[in-house]
């Protein structure tokens, strides 16, 4: 952009339909129907005005090794652009079918619903509903979480904060805030699944039972459903174990230590990142890293674990190369939970088919002036 041409507003103005694409660190990408682009929160109280040319827009020209898409959305006038309820978010997790997994799942389960409905199975029917409800609450607290960066970054006009730049006030605790509420919705959802597995595919009847469902997922290895569950959870050797950290993080740091974040508490911390658009600075708020710590406090066993913040522990975690961030975590175990339950429902094969409303259904009421 030529910083010395008379300031011309109108080469700023975007042309609807609009993509509006969210990115890691609360990043926002906007592209309109004649391929202008703005690139918000690369620079505090600063956008990026880049016009593609009919560059095509994908995965790749985001070319940011640790700023990824997380969700995208299409805005059909201006004030939908500015607006978080009216426009439509699809998170950036899609099945092998090309659709996003939160919206398939969320339409699938629901006609599953209805079908046991008509065959009476209240029980199932109940346990259906419920991660149906899950699903949609977990997106709703993504775009929350989501939002809650993209609020931070704007308030960063005058403060100028550079790469290694530690900040702690009412916006980074109320990512802290949004964080919590979106891991206690992935929870309910992961729980959810378990449930319907539990009952529907396995077959156990009486209360949930860990120790039970444990032993059902490693001694079903043909299960790519099993297979899954015991890799995010059980598996300590070749699993990844992440909804099991995401777990850990709700027990101790929301419920052990009434803190989203042990040690470092609600705070944001920023990278600078190079790719397409040039350097961008990325806001990180940084999970804690010392997971058997945790989950020795998840046990019941401190281990001279402080609760009050410890310096030298500060120092030492905000020194490392590289942190987990909230945002990026909380979108990682949505989309295995969301795999999981489209896993659960090919292995069920359970009939999904909506309620078609004929004139029959259509209650005429006549009310007196």
């Amino acid at each position: 952009m030529n910083d010395t041409a008379p300031f011309d507003p109108r080469r700023y103005l975007l042309t609807p339909p609009a993509h509006l694409f969210r990115l890691s660190g609360g990043i926002k990408v906007i592209v309109d129907a004649k391929g202008k682009c703005q690139v918000i929160g690369v620079r505090p109280g600063r956008e990026l005005h880049l016009n593609l040319n009919g560059t095509p827009v994908g995965a790749h020209f985001f070319d940011y090794q640790a700023i990824r898409v997380l969700a995208r959305s299409k805005c059909y006038d201006d004030d939908e652009l500015n607006d978080p309820i009216s426009d439509i978010l699809a998170l950036r997790a899609i099945g092998p079918d090309g659709k996003c997994l939160a919206y398939s799942q969320q339409f699938y389960w629901s006609g599953v619903s209805h079908v046991l409905h008509e065959r009476g199975m209240v029980p199932e029917e109940g346990l259906v509903r419920r991660m149906v409800t899950q699903i949609r609450t977990s997106l709703r607290r993504f775009e929350k979480l989501f939002i809650a960066y993209s609020v931070f970054l704007e308030t960063l006009v005058d403060r100028q904060p550079r790469d290694g730049y530690f900040v702690v006030d009412k916006y980074t605790a109320n990512i802290g805030t949004e964080f919590g509420a979106f891991l206690d919705a992935l929870y309910g959802l992961r729980d959810a699944v378990n449930a319907i597995a539990y009952r529907m595919l396995f077959a156990e009847t009486g209360s949930f039972q860990t120790k039970k469902f444990k032993s059902r997922i490693q001694h079903n290895p043909q299960s790519a459903f099993a297979q899954l569950v015991d890799s995010s959870m059980f598996d300590e050797d070749g699993g990844d174990r992440l909804l099991a950290r995401m777990s850990t993080y709700r027990a101790v740091a929301l419920h052990c230590m009434g803190t989203s974040n042990p040690v470092a508490g609600d705070s944001i911390l920023f990278k600078e990142e190079a790719g397409a658009f040039g350097p961008i600075l990325r806001a990180i708020y940084p999970l804690y890293d010392d997971m058997a710590k945790l989950r020795e406090i998840e046990r019941g066993t401190a281990v001279g674990f402080s609760f009050r913040r410890d310096q030298d522990e500060l120092r030492r975690f905000l020194s490392l190369s590289r942190h987990d961030d909230a945002l990026d975590f909380g979108f990682d175990c949505f989309a295995r939970l969301l795999n999981m339950a489209r896993l659960l429902g090919d292995e069920l094969g359970m009939e999904s088919r909506h309620p078609a409303i004929t004139d029959d259904d259509i209650i005429r009421a006549e009310l007196d002036n």
